[in-house]
């Protein structure tokens, strides 16, 4: 007997911007869904009700539309807790030989005030020809 859910892919189409490069955008299957990312223009979240397999995702540019098709295999649950407990997220201090230090957060930090910055941000510039 076949599972057909689990043969089942899910396709996303993104349209391509004219003042973008097809090859400048970026698409990451999460657990969930898939973000799309592209320069100049704000970050897509497309969320799915179920999860996909991001070890089996593949995309297509189609030229003639300017439209990337980006696949992703559905992921049962019970396949996702299982590659969970084989490979557990890391715990603190686990890693040999890598500080600390970087949770080490200052809670008190206030941003400043717009009116207490500088009109203009002045930037060094070096030449170094």
């Amino acid at each position: 007997m076949i599972d057909v859910l689990t043969s089942c892919f899910f396709s996303v189409y993104v349209q391509v911007p004219e003042d973008v490069e097809p090859r400048e955008v970026q698409m990451t299957t999460v657990t969930e869904g898939v973000e799309v990312y592209m320069d100049g223009y704000q970050e897509l979240h497309v969320e799915l009700p179920f999860n996909v397999d991001g070890r089996e995702h593949d995309a297509e540019y189609i030229e003639s539309t300017r439209t990337i098709k980006y696949r992703a295999p559905y992921l049962p649950y019970e396949e996702l807790l299982r590659r969970h407990r084989e490979n557990p997220p890391l715990e603190l201090g686990s890693v040999e030989g890598l500080s600390m230090d970087f949770l080490d957060l200052d809670y008190e930090y206030k941003p400043k005030d717009a009116k207490d910055l500088p009109e203009t941000l002045e930037i060094p510039m070096y030449d170094l020809s």
